[in-house]
């Protein structure tokens, strides 16, 4: 089932107008993956951004995030729940890639939320992210 969704994303995007800086080619595609997961887990709002295409897609339980400036939003308001002196807490469980330009990333907070994502890679950008959660994710700041 992943690998059809991640399909759908490669078509949906195509080849992606990200043409990578000469940094980016010489990193893998988990180099790249890797980077960006420590970035986000650092609450690095451009470590965050840096790798993706600018018409990268992500998309999440219940919602699609479309374009780089639209992914610093979302990034930058998930950052602002969690307090200054504190990462995101995420525990990246491994990496790995799948084929030539699908990369893996399962991770866990706690006990309570589990997730994974996946990541289409193609000229050194991210050009697409699906995000799966398992477990309760957290309650959004004002939400009752």
């Amino acid at each position: 089932m992943v690998r059809f969704g991640i399909a759908a994303i490669a078509a949906l995007v195509g080849t992606g107008t990200g043409t990578g800086t000469a940094q980016a080619a010489e990193l893998t595609q988990i180099d790249i993956v890797t980077r960006h997961m420590n970035a986000v887990n650092n609450k690095d709002i451009e470590g965050a951004v840096r790798d993706y295409a600018d018409d990268a897609v992500m998309i999440l339980p219940g919602k699609v995030v479309e374009g780089k400036a639209a992914l610093r939003a979302l990034f930058l308001a998930g950052f602002a729940r969690v307090p200054a002196n504190q990462g995101l807490g995420m525990e990246i469980e491994r990496i790995w890639q799948e084929g030539r330009e699908i990369v893996a990333a399962p991770w866990h907070k706690g006990t309570t939320l589990n997730g994974i994502d996946k990541f289409l890679v193609r000229d050194g950008k991210i050009v697409a992210q699906s995000v799966f959660l398992s477990g309760e994710p957290p309650i959004p700041a004002g939400a009752k």
